[in-house]
């Protein structure tokens, strides 16, 4: 089959961390050089991801929670989810119950699913949608889940792992900032959305 991918780049009109230059390679020279103003790109991969829900498509995301709040807030609010979204990094964390880090290239190997460039947002998407393929064959009660199912199972994953870290993090540190636990965006995004 047929791969077909757009890609974006835009300058965030501020500079870009050294460090998160060391991760996905743009630095801030490179942004302002080759990158569109942000709000442009923005605009056009919420108008992009819902074209792929109005074509009855389904979104892959991995920790879609981060992805769609910042979507969600850069469009100051405007942004939705209206349509079907499958986050691996979420069905992972509830059918797998192996000790380690969740991060996508570890899953990747786990799940023998090849990440080229890891940290490339092309890359990213590919290997989240070749997870989102690959669960329900290794766990296939996700195989018999309709969307709006699915939608609620993720939602509710969602709330049960944020609390339980948030009950492992009092237990270790004390700790007891509240914990934000809306899936697929975060709750904390909307409150600051209905402020006057």
């Amino acid at each position: 089959s047929t791969i077909s991918s757009r890609k974006w780049l835009a300058d965030p009109g501020v500079e870009i961390p050294e460090s998160a230059a060391k991760v996905h390679g743009i630095t801030t020279e490179y942004a302002r050089e080759h990158g569109r103003p942000h709000v442009e790109v923005v605009h056009e991969v919420a108008t992009e991801l819902r074209e792929c829900w109005d074509e009855h498509r389904v979104v892959a995301i991995y920790n879609a929670a981060y992805d769609l709040t910042v979507l969600h807030t850069q469009t100051d609010g405007s942004f939705t989810v209206d349509g079907p979204v499958v986050d691996p990094f979420v069905l992972i964390t509830e059918f797998d119950k192996r000790t380690g880090n969740r991060r996508l290239s570890t899953m990747c190997e786990r799940y023998r699913v090849t990440l080229n460039d890891a940290h490339d947002a092309e890359a990213d998407a590919l290997a989240a949608a070749r997870l989102a393929w690959k669960l329900p064959r290794r766990f296939p009660t996700l195989a018999r889940l309709g969307v709006d199912e699915l939608m609620r199972w993720q939602s509710e994953f969602y709330r049960i792992h944020q609390q339980q870290a948030k009950a492992r993090q009092q237990a270790f540190f004390g700790n007891t900032d509240s914990v934000d636990d809306a899936w697929p965006i975060l709750t904390a995004a909307n409150r600051a959305e209905a402020q006057p």
